[in-house]
């Protein structure tokens, strides 16, 4: 599997794995015009901002997003992890800690002390990935609600 920037003229190949992501977690709706406007606008921000693609051969199986932003209390860079993905059937292995560890890379290149991720919030895929932030040194920082109006 590599690794390898999307490019912004190419971030429609995103979409399909925007759209499983909304199914496996539930979400009502997908909008790929939203999505795409999301990114760029990401683009034309004076943020940093990078889609890293993994490939199997040529075939896109997954991504994560991230963008650099300043924290509102104390104005420190750090990245945000945006959005991050892996089809199911090239789970396993190593992926997910290479996707999230070049995002650190990047980040780190790009003046960010610290990078910040999230996860679902519910079954299996809560306790894999809380297992693995842990691993990677990650300690918890907030918790998010929702409430539909």
């Amino acid at each position: 599997m590599n690794i390898k920037i999307v490019e912004p003229c190419d971030y429609s190949i995103l979409l399909p794995l925007a759209e499983q992501c909304c199914t496996e977690l539930k979400r009502k709706t997908f909008d790929p015009v939203a999505f795409l406007s999301t990114w760029e606008m990401f683009q034309m921000s004076p943020f940093p901002s990078v889609v890293f693609g993994l490939y199997h051969e040529k075939e896109f199986v997954g991504g994560i997003g991230g963008v650099i932003v300043n924290d509102w209390l104390d104005g420190l860079s750090y990245a945000q992890e945006m959005f991050w993905y892996i089809q199911p059937e090239h789970r396993g292995g190593d992926h997910a800690k290479r996707l999230l560890m070049r995002l650190h890379q990047w980040a780190k290149e790009h003046g960010a002390v610290e990078t910040r991720a999230g996860h679902p919030s519910f079954g299996s895929q809560e306790r894999a990935f809380r297992a693995m932030y842990t691993r990677m040194g990650y300690t918890p920082l907030d918790t998010n609600y929702s409430l539909t109006l």
